[in-house]
């Protein structure tokens, strides 16, 4: 998606420049322009800023690539060839017991336990083959750092998708792709990790209304960690 503005609209009020984070968008003439449309990240944070509704996110047309292009059912969030869908589990995929909460690793050199990208929510289409009866787990984006054991404790053997309750502008659009994967994908499980910041409980919310809205076909975790790395609440979620 990229940043459109509609110069008959735009009254050249300049509110957009400043909450454009990739700076990009200068005033010239009296009217908002974009300068190097190929920077723009498309999150569309400006768009909220303009009085009269200029701006707009349009899909970007880009031109297919036989090498990369990803089939029609895994259309890509973006035009960002980094959003393409790619499997990383080995031709053997893990299929043991997932770890219990609280296991270390005992492996000499411990290994990357990522089994999929893209990990960002809002670029996993909910077609993606890495999703089907996965074990799915929906982390807020500062989890990871909290503690050092997060692949080995929290996504060994299953699948990870990322997101920020506070920084994130599309929370709707998170909803509904859970509603989507729900529905159709046949988790076996849903697990959601969250910081005990109360922005970030937000992840948590979008993704219990998600689990009550689509007949809560799977199980519900949630597992809470504070700003020192413990772990605070670790439940599953019956109703």
């Amino acid at each position: 998606m990229k940043i459109q503005i509609d110069e008959e609209k735009c009254i050249g009020c300049g509110n957009c420049v400043p909450n454009c984070h990739m700076g990009i968008i200068q005033i010239i003439d009296g009217k908002a322009r974009v300068n190097d449309l190929a920077l723009c990240d498309g999150m569309g944070r400006c768009i909220g800023h303009c009085p009269t509704g200029a701006l707009s996110l349009v899909e970007e047309v880009l031109p297919p690539d036989p090498q990369t292009a990803a089939p029609a059912e895994e259309k890509l969030a973006c035009g960002c060839p980094g959003s393409h869908v790619r499997d990383l589990r080995p031709h053997s995929a893990y299929s043991g017991p997932l770890p219990a909460f609280g296991k270390q690793t005992t492996d000499a050199q411990a290994v990357s336990e990522l089994r999929q990208w893209p990990i960002q929510l809002k670029l996993v289409p909910p077609s993606a083959p890495f999703l089907r009866g996965a074990d799915l787990v929906i982390a807020a984006d500062c989890t990871a750092f909290s503690r050092a054991d997060f692949h080995d404790r929290f996504i060994r053997g299953r699948t990870l998708c990322i997101a920020c309750p506070k920084l994130d502008a599309d929370l709707p659009l998170y909803s509904q792709k859970l509603m989507q994967i729900l529905s159709t994908a046949q988790l076996r499980s849903l697990q959601v990790i969250q910081m005990e910041v109360p922005c970030c409980n937000g992840l948590f919310q979008i993704a219990y209304q998600a689990w009550v809205q689509s007949g809560r076909p799977t199980r519900l975790k949630r597992t809470v960690i504070g700003v020192e790395g413990q772990i605070i609440h670790d439940e599953e979620i019956s109703d």
